[in-house]
């Protein structure tokens, strides 16, 4: 029987591809995404061998018995192999691997004793050999090859589909897809004689998990190109799980925070890929943890030298000016080096002093190496706290809303509601909106966490006709994160659409460090919206800086003055002539203006006659659930 080659060769083509992708292309090297390797070499193996040993076997009678046993052993060896190595991969990225020594041998045995029978069959015969008359025939238990393969993919099966692991919805879909394919594979084999299309199957399955798993475009950051934040936090967990020591180099660039706000965004854009590709030139996984940050995590067997020639790199390097754009700029870093578990023992304290970046530098503004000492592990628990709620929230698609009105003066009732985000934690403490977007933004989440409340908010006025209420508009707060993506305006009318909300209904909130930091850029997304009816408000107005000849050219159809402003102003003749006159000015110019944190009749009579249009606070109504408010204008109508 001569055998069909074309699927071997096939098989070995493919199998050369994906491992020309797994070097060449951004991969998972670290933790789980390593053994990958291990897989793509088998596979290639498997097929570079499955082919040799079809051509030997096709030029028998003629050729060596021995060569051709050889051959064949070689190819049993790593073809047997590859169920082995894919539930190995599987089990360590769903992070169930066993711990245990005794399950770990056990997990082996199959695979061993595979092996060993392999190594034996030239003599026992027992799957292949040659008989007398030079033609090539399976042994007696050649099928149990299959049996022992079959165990392996049990465990995978059950893993899958019962397992309780890290595995997301689709990693779980693309790994039952990949093992099944050399399934069909074998049973496709069994219906036609001499075609080979194990290894096909193995080499397709290969590439396939290397598009889905091993580079999925989740686990980086759209910007930088490098991983994200929260595929730095599952490395670094991964890591700490080995009980090995390794290193984490951390560089921050307040200056390439700045830049941000002042550069085009195409212009900056580009500028972050090229720092992000020069940085990522090194053995080591880089990751963008937030604007400005990188964080260099180093495998166990990096040598302290090479860390050291890198630190001394990027500090030196602080001096190379940057083409952005038609100009050209300085992008000075500080750098951290941690060794762990010694200075930092889990992925928190990590965090922590990655989350101390902005205030420790400005302390130490003339260092350009920082130490552990500089920095306080453990003072910002809070933040991790907050970081695990989100990730909860996010990952439930489920947002803690709340809803507080905004009152006309003129029409004397409330006329908006402003929608709040918020999470608990620990102790059953509510987390204001402020801080929920300060932590989305430093965990690299601002875009998701928008559009969940917005999705959530927008829902819920149109599925219970809050509109036909005296609640003719909602507003929300617009994080400062959103605004780096381009296409933010068109994911704002999207959302509606599919809602089925009137954008005229929408009142988008925007602060004065937004406008200070996205300029022009804002401007031209801020005149796109306005076109299709969205209005925006300036919101806490003074509790920053803002340029107000910037403020006219932009369409704000309200200003919200700050309860920080507010409340100061309404305790001193001096004050309150300050408010009248801001009052003034942006009324003049068109715009109208609220007042926040109203918390007494008083106050509220006496901002009245400072000429203020709407009115916000716990005197007028403290934020409620949607459930909430629903009750009470039920009860309000009876």
């Amino acid at each position: 029987m001569r055998y069909i080659l074309d699927f071997d060769i096939a098989a070995v083509i493919l199998s050369c591809i994906t491992i020309f992708l797994y070097y060449e292309r951004k991969q998972r090297k670290f933790g789980p995404g390593e053994r990958f390797a291990l897989i793509a070499w088998v596979v290639a193996g498997s097929a570079v061998t499955s082919l040799v040993s079809s051509l030997y076997i096709n030029r028998l009678p003629a050729e060596a018995p021995e060569t051709v046993m050889a051959s064949v052993t070689v190819f049993y060896l790593f073809h047997n192999s590859l169920p082995f190595t894919a539930a190995l991969y599987i089990l360590h990225t769903g992070g169930l691997y066993p711990v245990q020594k005794k399950m770990q041998t056990l997990f082996m045995l199959p695979w061993a004793l595979t092996v060993a029978a392999v190594l034996t069959n030239p003599w026992t015969k027992l799957f292949s050999f040659i008989d007398s008359a030079g033609t090539y025939r399976h042994g007696p238990l050649f099928y149990g090859l299959y049996v022992l393969s079959l165990s392996y993919f049990v465990i995978v099966l059950i893993v899958l589909v019962f397992g309780r692991s890290r595995f997301t919805p689709a990693h779980r879909r693309s790994f039952l897809a990949a093992a099944l394919i050399p399934i069909l594979a074998i049973i496709a084999q069994s219906l036609f004689d001499r075609v080979m299309l194990e290894c096909f199957g193995a080499s397709i399955s290969a590439i396939f998990v290397l598009i889905t798993i091993q580079n999925e475009s989740e686990l980086l950051d759209g910007q930088s190109g490098l991983y994200h934040r929260e595929s730095f936090i599952d490395f670094l967990g991964e890591a700490f799980a080995r009980n090995e020591r390794f290193s984490i180099l951390i560089a921050y660039s307040a200056e390439l925070a700045d830049l941000q706000g002042t550069l085009e965004s195409n212009a900056y854009r580009n500028l972050v890929e090229a720092v992000s590709k020069w940085l990522s030139g090194n053995e080591s996984t880089a990751s963008w943890i937030r604007t400005g940050v990188f964080a260099l995590l180093f495998e166990p067997r990096t040598r302290q030298k090479t860390i050291h020639e890198l630190t001394l790199k990027i500090a030196e390097h602080s001096d190379h000016p940057w083409n952005a754009g038609t100009v050209q700029v300085h992008v000075p870093f500080k750098v951290l080096v941690l060794h762990c578990p010694q200075d930092a023992a889990e992925v928190s304290d990590v965090m922590d002093c990655i989350n101390q970046l902005p205030e420790i530098t400005t302390r130490v503004a003339h260092r350009i190496l920082l130490s552990t000492r500089d920095f306080s592990i453990g003072k910002y628990k809070r933040g991790s706290l907050i970081g695990r709620a989100l990730d909860l929230c996010l990952e439930q698609q489920t947002a803690e809303l709340t809803y507080q009105p905004v009152y006309s003066i003129n029409r004397q009732y409330p006329v908006a509601l402003e929608v709040l985000i918020g999470v608990t934690i620990n102790g059953g403490e509510t987390v204001t909106q402020s801080e929920v977007f300060d932590i989305a933004e430093k965990m690299g989440v601002s875009r998701q966490l928008a559009e969940l409340v917005m999705k959530s908010c927008f829902d819920w006025y149109v599925t219970n006709n809050v509109a036909e209420t005296s609640f003719s508009q909602i507003q929300i707060r617009v994080p400062a994160a959103l605004c780096l993506d381009v296409d933010w305006p068109h994911t704002v009318l999207t959302i509606a659409a599919k809602c089925r909300l009137n954008p005229a209904r929408i009142a988008l909130e925007v602060t004065e460090t937004t406008v200070s930091r996205f300029g022009k850029d804002l401007l031209v997304a801020m005149d796109f919206l306005s076109a299709k009816g969205v209005s925006f408000i300036l919101d806490d107005f003074g509790s920053g800086y803002t340029n107000l000849v910037e403020l006219n050219t932009m369409p704000f159809s309200l200003i919200k003055f700050d309860k920080k402003i507010i409340q100061p102003g309404l305790k001193t003749l001096k004050g309150s002539k300050i408010l009248e006159g801001m009052v003034d000015i942006f009324k003049r110019n068109g715009a109208m203006v609220a007042a926040e944190g109203v918390e007494a009749g008083e106050q509220a009579g006496t901002l009245a006659l400072m000429n203020f249009d709407y009115l916000q606070g716990y005197y007028f109504g403290k934020p409620e659930s949607g459930e909430q408010l629903l009750k009470n204008l039920q009860a309000t109508r009876l």
